[in-house]
């Protein structure tokens, strides 16, 4: 059912200062800046292989003029999902706002891609999961001229999946200046990162890692790459395939061991998304630029293994993503 990751979706408080940390710290150019029709969501957009990280921030009613009640879907009024005191804030936006609020910056959400959404659609539906979005009641738009659904997170292992299909452009996006979507790639590709060749798995704090894992195999049809026992605990761990990527699950209980980085970056939200370890070209050429740019690295001298990252970015200073880096 699942092709790939789309994206990472993030909540963040200020775009400018986000696309500062792709492009200055970690050296990842941003090849679109937008603003999302439908929500007035401000986005940029930075690809890593196969997926994308999806900056997302909230407009701040009163002040961006994305905020405004024109910006609404393109479908039946009746359905506009609009709320707030004077019903000019798109349930999006509020969505991020409240995030925002209550948690802080970090990753809202995992798109994945699918090459037949309504089908992905009925498939859930019929194995029971609550769906947030009704295609059967018509397509709901995102950005790039995607269609997408969501389901219930407290049914998806705490995490909330955006399953999307698109065959546009990578590089659509909604121009603010005249309206209507324009090609900023004019067709060609992406701009690749001279230092990443993609996400190499997302850390997911579970519950259990067995009924995650369930729901993965027996619901969504994802293929289990690997389980194991984690070293002391004995607490099972998972790792599940999605593209050229994986979700790896372990248990909220789970202790990392004295001196591991990600014991110091448990977060304080619980379960969910709580690291992303990218695949460098070069592992110590990637290291050194990041260090040269102000990063701070602080490095696993725990390792067990090559799946297991040499070493992290404070979250302090990366918008509270932890990331952590292998060698491809």
């Amino acid at each position: 059912m699942i092709t790939n990751i789309d994206h990472l979706g993030l909540a963040i408080h200020d775009r400018r200062k986000a696309i500062d940390f792709f492009e200055n710290v970690l050296g990842t150019p941003v090849y679109g800046i937008a603003t999302d029709p439908t929500s007035g969501l401000k986005n940029g957009l930075i690809r890593f292989g196969e997926g994308d990280f999806v900056i997302q921030q909230p407009p701040r009613p009163g002040v961006d003029s994305e905020a405004e009640p024109d910006y609404v879907p393109p479908r039946d009024p009746s359905r506009l999902r609009q709320v707030g005191e004077e019903g000019n804030l798109h349930l999006d936006t509020a969505v991020f706002i409240r995030y925002l609020e209550r948690w802080g910056e970090g990753v809202h959400h995992i798109g994945v891609k699918v090459p037949d959404l309504k089908a992905a659609w009925r498939k859930l539906k019929a194995q029971g999961v609550p769906l947030f979005d009704d295609l059967a009641g018509g397509e709901r738009p995102g950005i790039r001229g995607s269609q997408l659904f969501f389901p219930d997170p407290k049914h998806t292992f705490g995490v909330l999946l955006q399953f999307t299909e698109r065959s546009e452009s990578d590089g659509l996006v909604w121009n603010d200046e005249e309206g209507g979507w324009l090609d900023t790639l004019d067709g060609g590709e992406t701009p690749a990162s001279p230092y990443f060749d993609g996400i190499d798995h997302v850390g997911i704090l579970v519950d259990g890692v067995d009924a995650a894992t369930g729901v993965c195999e027996k619901v969504i049809g994802m293929t289990v790459r690997e389980r194991g026992a984690e070293n002391g605990s004995g607490l099972p761990w998972s790792r599940v395939k999605i593209g050229d990527a994986d979700l790896q699950f372990r248990e909220i209980a789970h202790d990392f061991g004295e001196g591991h980085p990600l014991a110091r970056f448990r977060p304080t939200r619980g379960k969910g998304v709580h690291d992303v370890v990218l695949r460098c070209k070069d592992l110590h050429e990637t290291r050194e630029s990041l260090k040269e740019r102000g990063a701070a690295i602080v490095d696993n001298d725990v390792r067990q293994d090559d799946r297991d990252p040499a070493f992290f970015l404070d979250p302090a200073t990366s918008h509270a993503i932890v990331f952590g880096f292998v060698a491809a």
